[in-house]
């Protein structure tokens, strides 16, 4: 399952390159290869369970495709975040609000928000 191997891979990188990742990051490198294991083994569990308990030839393969599209949804979204240049895209979109909006009445926050 290339779920799995690409979870084992990210172990394994964020293991053999700690430099890579300062203080805490390292853990939080390595914990997301982890919950990727952990979640493309049980999407594999729950798979092999509900076919088990399928009733017909045409339930069997109704469920083997619904959970491939499933386990691809978040490469999916992973290839439409990076075809995207994101920066471009706030840079290029203009915020316009009324002109009645541009003022505040407690400077003190928005001191705080900068």
């Amino acid at each position: 399952m290339e779920e799995v191997k690409v979870a084992f891979e990210m172990l394994m990188y964020s293991k053999n390159n700690p430099e890579k990742f300062k203080g805490s990051n390292e853990l939080m490198a390595w914990s997301c290869g982890l919950f990727k294991l952990l979640g493309g083994g049980f999407c594999e569990i729950i798979n092999i369970l509900i076919i088990l308990q399928s009733e017909s030839i045409t339930d069997v393969i109704k469920d083997f495709i619904a959970f491939g599209i499933i386990a691809d949804i978040d490469n999916i979204m992973a290839a439409t975040l990076f075809s995207t240049d994101v920066e471009a895209v706030i840079e290029e979109a203009a915020i316009t609000y009324p002109k009645s909006q541009r003022f505040t009445k407690n400077k003190h926050l928005i001191s705080l928000w900068r």
